[in-house]
């Protein structure tokens, strides 16, 4: 079968050089049957790009998490996806033997990272590279040339210092906290950006964006908020008061009719309550400081926005499971569980969605300041749902039902609520109840006189 011109396989090299991750790995795995022809020459090529990621994620490793979609923050450098897989051919062209040293070492080690010589020698070949010529480099991928170079020269500080940031985040010594200033002193030598910019190549590390706040008060030993806000570094809380505003926006913001976007917002709570400890324990707040109370404000309109959530939830379970008055004397009315119709489409949506909410913020309510609010809406939520699952067990008993798929309609929402409100063995207990009342009532059927 004849093979792919020349310049149409430039032309699939390029895409494949830009193709996302996950793309790529979809790529090959329907292009793993590829025996021979044109496709078999694709599939070398996407193989031969995953292994180029694969190489340059390892040689750069220091700087890789800055080439994930993920750690993309404002403010951070932040490169293309390709961009290890780009550099390391860049190396491979320009620096053949030193790219061959480098496969070598790559092989011969057993554990942890590569020779550092190695890699530091890389580095100052690419960063020569991109001053000399960087389309030669770059090979018409767009990106920030002089922040990539600047993360290039940082790269040998950086990596000595990212293999001590479990250390950092722990309970460092006084000798590890030394080793920290005494790296960031290294990094400002090399560029006057330096210790700013080794502190942000770390922070892509970290598991949380507020740990790098920890990383910050140890280089400054506990500052201040006045003194770190006037400070170079001030920049990395400057974000973390971003992050918070933005968790409080998405909060106020997210449509109560989606339980997706729900849990997105939910999900920011607790980022923004880790923001607020790390402050109080990693700084000096003053009370009556810019940043002292604008952290007060902060969570004080959080905890705001999420107590009126959690009471939105409250009341969305009563609009998807409501009941109806039943005359059972003269005089008497009787409220029970409406079933002469299914729970309102849009009223199920909506109880979902917050319930949702008030399920993710469980962990992180206590801390946002809204965590009694919190309990007392999931202890209301659950004895309604378990009265109005008894009154329901009660009609279905008396053999009183006017609908038995209304009412295992009615009940499966009850348990799925109440699991939330209250615990997964609550849920549990109220489907095999039902289950078992609604058995009873399969095989009686409905009372004539009712139904």
């Amino acid at each position: 079968m004849a093979s792919v011109p020349e310049a149409k396989l430039a032309l699939v090299r390029a895409l494949i050089e830009r193709t996302p991750d996950r793309a790529l790995k979809s790529l090959l795995s329907a292009l793993g049957m590829a025996e021979d022809g044109p496709m078999l020459e694709i599939r070398d090529l996407a193989a031969a790009e995953a292994n180029a990621r694969k190489i340059g994620r390892a040689v750069f490793f220091v700087i890789s998490p800055l080439f994930e979609p993920a750690n993309r923050r404002p403010g951070y450098p932040n490169f293309p996806t390709p961009t290890p897989a780009l550099l390391w051919r860049a190396v491979r062209r320009l620096e053949p033997d030193l790219a061959s040293k480098t496969m070598r070492a790559l092989q011969d080690r057993r554990s942890g990272d590569l020779t550092p010589r190695v890699v530091d020698r890389c580095c100052v070949a690419l960063v020569d590279a991109l001053r000399r010529d960087p389309k030669a480099v770059l090979c018409g991928v767009s990106l920030d040339v002089d922040q990539l170079i600047a993360c290039l020269e940082l790269s040998p500080v950086a990596r000595e210092a990212a293999h001590l940031l479990p250390t950092w985040l722990g309970r460092p010594g006084e000798a590890e906290v030394a080793a920290l200033k005494v790296v960031y002193k290294d990094a400002s030598a090399i560029r006057p950006d330096g210790g700013p910019l080794l502190t942000a190549i770390l922070s892509a590390h970290l598991p949380e964006p507020h740990l790098a706040l920890r990383v910050v008060s140890m280089i400054m030993d506990r500052p201040s908020d006045s003194y770190l806000a006037g400070s170079e570094l001030s920049v990395f809380a400057d974000r973390l008061f971003e992050m918070v505003e933005n968790a409080l926006a998405a909060v106020r913001a997210f449509d109560p009719s989606d339980a997706a976007a729900a849990r997105a917002a939910a999900q920011t709570v607790p980022v923004a309550c880790g923001v607020f400890q790390e402050f109080e324990e990693s700084l000096e707040l003053g009370r009556r400081s810019a940043w002292g109370q604008r952290l007060t404000n902060l969570r004080h309109a959080l905890a705001a926005a999420c107590e009126k959530r959690v009471v939105q939830a409250e009341e969305a379970v009563e609009e998807a499971l409501p009941y109806q008055g039943s005359r059972v004397a003269n005089r008497v009315v009787r409220n029970l569980p409406r079933l002469d119709a299914p729970p309102a489409p849009e009223a199920v949506v909506r109880a979902r969605a917050l319930m949702a909410f008030l399920d993710a913020t469980h962990g992180s309510a206590a801390v946002g300041g809204f965590g009694a609010a919190r309990n007392r809406v999931a202890a209301a939520i659950s004895e309604r749902l378990t009265l109005y699952a008894e009154e329901l067990f009660a009609v279905l008993n008396a053999g009183e039902c006017p609908n038995v798929e209304v009412a295992r309609t009615c009940l499966d929402l009850a348990a799925e609520f109440i699991a939330i409100a209250e615990s997964d063995e609550a849920g549990q207990l109220m489907r095999r109840r039902a289950a078992m009342a609604l058995a009873v009532e399969s095989v009686d059927g409905p009372s004539q006189a009712v139904a």
